[in-house]
């Protein structure tokens, strides 16, 4: 598994901005009908929209960058980019409120508040697959990397059979995906404990000193806590699993009806916009560019690894995903008690239609 991956990790470093946006709870999602503020449009097709993209995180970038290189300018967008909200629940009550017209959220979220009898649609996708690693201590170092053959990844977690883990805690979302896996490899989904550690410097001890046997951490702490903790990475889960885990649509833009009633080019516009921005941030001549706008303009820490950790965000972004990744989404949440059978929620209830692509 290659270890070119996003950082989270020391303490005081860019933990926070490697966290990367959770599975939507519904609690997030119940805020999810806004009237679309104060989204409007000119005489001349410009569109005017308050966006929200949290300063200190990488996943956070992409509107900053579109607004700071000229990029929404280009294509008739007049952004005010909101960089102080934290966490689903505040971006989805901004969204819900008319103070932000397009946010960045989970495709689970628009589900949940579909069902929930709102509707958030996302106007451009953003990263599909589950964005975490499953990191080892070394009391589990003959742990099997986890491959694509036969059994593979089944092997890797039959191994961590009583294992204690860190994924946010039973309950959480990504006590979830765990137990999902655990099913699916045969075991039962209590074979396993979910602790609550704190993101960064303590999940590194944690795992270093056996406090816990391995760590579910986003596609940035992997590093850390390889490099520092002696771990080692055993399942990258964009590529190696189920379908179910490696193939969701995962997350995009989300807006509210009211703003696309308003403005009918929102979603042509920023979909233009958020597919010139990916390529700028893949293109190796930003890169000194793209790390200024990371430090001084989004504020996330300066780090060795931060330059390596915008490169491998930056080369998971799309803007579309395929009918069947958003259906995937869909058929885990019922699957998991996310969503509930009925009403039944559909991937052309939850994404405009210029979304579904290619993926």
């Amino acid at each position: 598994m290659s270890t070119s991956v996003l950082r989270r990790g020391r303490a005081g470093g860019i933990a926070a901005a490697l966290l990367t946006v959770a599975l939507a709870t519904s609690a997030c999602a119940t805020s999810g009908g806004g009237s679309g503020g104060g989204a409007s449009t000119d005489a001349q097709g410009r569109i005017s929209l308050s966006v929200a993209a949290s300063a200190g995180s990488i996943p956070g970038l992409p509107p900053i960058v579109a607004k700071e290189v000229g990029i929404f300018d280009k294509h008739g967008i007049d952004a005010n980019v909101i960089t102080t909200l934290r966490g689903g629940g505040p971006i989805m009550s901004a969204l819900s409120s008319g103070t932000a017209d397009v946010v960045a959220q989970t495709v689970s979220a628009s589900a949940t508040a579909k069902q929930q009898g709102s509707s958030v649609p996302l106007v451009s996708a953003q990263s599909a697959g589950v964005p975490y690693i499953l990191v080892v201590g070394k009391g589990k170092a003959a742990t099997p990397v986890a491959t694509t053959g036969a059994g593979g990844w089944q092997e890797t977690i039959k191994s961590l059979k009583g294992a204690t883990i860190s994924a946010s805690g039973g309950g959480s979302a990504f006590d979830v995906i765990l137990k999902g896996l655990f099913s699916d490899a045969g075991l039962a989904p209590t074979d396993f404990t979910n602790v609550n550690t704190t993101h960064g410097g303590p999940e590194v001890a944690a795992l270093q000193n056996g406090q816990v046997d391995a760590v579910m951490a986003d596609i940035g702490t992997a590093l850390s806590l390889q490099s520092q903790a002696g771990g080692k990475a055993v399942l990258d889960m964009t590529k190696v699993g189920p379908d179910w885990l490696t193939q969701q649509a995962w997350s995009g833009f989300l807006t509210s009806q009211g703003a696309l009633a308003k403005n009918p080019t929102l979603a042509d516009k920023w979909q233009a916009a958020m597919a010139d921005t990916q390529k700028w941030m893949q293109d190796p001549a930003n890169k000194a560019e793209l790390h200024r706008i990371a430090t001084q303009v989004s504020k996330i820490p300066e780090d060795p690894d931060l330059d390596q950790a915008l490169v491998t965000f930056s080369g998971l972004l799309r803007t579309s995903f395929t009918e069947k990744q958003v259906q995937t989404t869909i058929d885990f949440m019922t699957r998991t008690g996310q969503l509930q059978p009925q009403p039944v929620v559909k991937p052309a209830d939850i994404v405009v239609p210029n979304v579904l692509g290619n993926g």
